[in-house]
């Protein structure tokens, strides 16, 4: 199921301490880092190797 705002902006870490990702199909996830930091990443193949994209959700980057 896709990711709506409400799950983007309520989104925390694990209490583990590790990364956390929410999955939102087709390769895109959101990963929250321990420190409660958000970025949107892509996995896609080019050529057989798998390649990530990454995309802040940090409001300095936009």
């Amino acid at each position: 199921m896709p990711l709506n705002d409400r799950q983007i902006k309520n989104a925390k870490p694990a209490e583990t301490g590790k990364k956390t990702k929410m999955f939102d199909g087709g390769g895109l996830y959101l990963e929250v880092t321990p420190a409660g930091g958000k970025v949107f990443r892509l996995k896609y193949r080019i050529d057989g190797k798998e390649k990530t994209l990454t995309k802040s959700t940090n409001k300095t980057n936009r």
